[in-house]
């Protein structure tokens, strides 16, 4: 049997044991494993440091082998102005920076750097984060980072900040943001269409799931009014009113919390005949505004009406 030695602990182990014995013997990877690392990193940087130094192409800043870096230059070139015109017209530049004519050689240090740098700037630049891509990515980052910055614009609270500045703002020049007649939230103006159609197919496929005496039948809209401080309240009104009631205490609650309440209401072991239930929710008429309320909330209005 051929028994190997190991440089950390000295002790003689099978080959088939070897691997296994170094990768969980302290000493070897304590004095012996750094060195192997060391001498391997040092064979590594002198294999990097004997490759040959390679011209830059100025149009997409790739090195190039100097036997067929004329033949590259001339297809890089017709390949630019093809994808160049592919682009949209708001991304197409139309116009390619040449290198100034020089005597240098296209591998020395000083005509490599004035390649990279040319070749940045023909490069397409992101009209939303300012960087640089090539004309085959440009167009894909462009989508893709237009809705990171509003998603991150949302993330990091501008929307936020931006409602509480409307509500802060003088009364001259408040603009004020609309509120969701179905979820009670505020929007702002550019996006009040797409939320309010959102909420709505939103309110009604979490309420055909519902249970049976849960479930709602018409959604209150609010009426059309032109002025905007109304059209607030109003909509924050006839929101409160499209929440949920809870059969043993009556509060409100929005769609996604009411199944969880009356799961777990503090009133749900007071026995309460179940008369008494249809009484308290039966709907009477308010003296003052003739609205349809219910007799368990009827004082609550009646405070609020006067």
């Amino acid at each position: 049997m051929n028994l190997y030695q190991c440089q950390g602990c000295a002790r003689r182990v099978s080959g088939d044991r070897f691997e296994r014995h170094t990768s969980t013997c302290r000493l070897y990877r304590e004095n012996v494993l750094p060195k192997f690392q060391r001498a391997e990193t040092a064979r590594q940087l002198a294999r990097i440091d004997n490759l040959p130094v390679l011209p830059i192409c100025h149009i997409c800043g790739r090195e190039c082998l100097s036997a067929s870096f004329h033949f590259h230059l001339k297809g890089c070139r017709a390949n630019w102005r093809y994808e160049d015109k592919l682009l949209p017209l708001e991304l197409q530049k139309q116009h390619l920076e040449e290198l100034p004519s020089s005597d240098l050689d296209p591998a020395s240090e000083a005509q490599r750097n004035i390649a990279r740098e040319t070749a940045l700037r023909n490069a397409y630049q992101c009209s939303i984060c300012k960087r640089r891509f090539s004309s085959d990515k440009v167009e894909a980052h462009e989508k893709s980072c237009r809705s990171r910055s509003r998603n991150d614009t949302l993330r990091n609270g501008t929307l936020h900040k931006t409602l509480q500045r409307s509500k802060s703002a003088p009364s001259g020049n408040t603009r004020k943001p609309f509120v969701c007649h179905i979820c009670g939230r505020e929007c702002l103006t550019a996006s009040f269409g797409y939320h309010k159609n959102l909420c709505k197919r939103m309110f009604w496929n979490l309420n055909c799931k519902m249970a049976d005496h849960l479930q709602k039948k018409i959604l209150i809209e609010p009426p059309e009014i032109k002025e905007l401080e109304a059209q607030i309240s109003i909509a924050s009104s006839v929101a409160k009113m499209n929440k949920f009631r809870c059969r043993f205490c009556f509060r409100r609650f929005a769609i996604r919390t009411i199944e969880r309440h009356e799961s777990s209401c503090s009133s749900r072991d007071k026995t309460i005949p179940y008369e008494e239930n249809l009484r308290l929710l039966k709907q009477q008429k308010c003296d003052i505004c003739d609205e349809e309320v219910a007799v368990a909330e009827k004082v609550t209005h009646l405070e609020s009406c006067y």
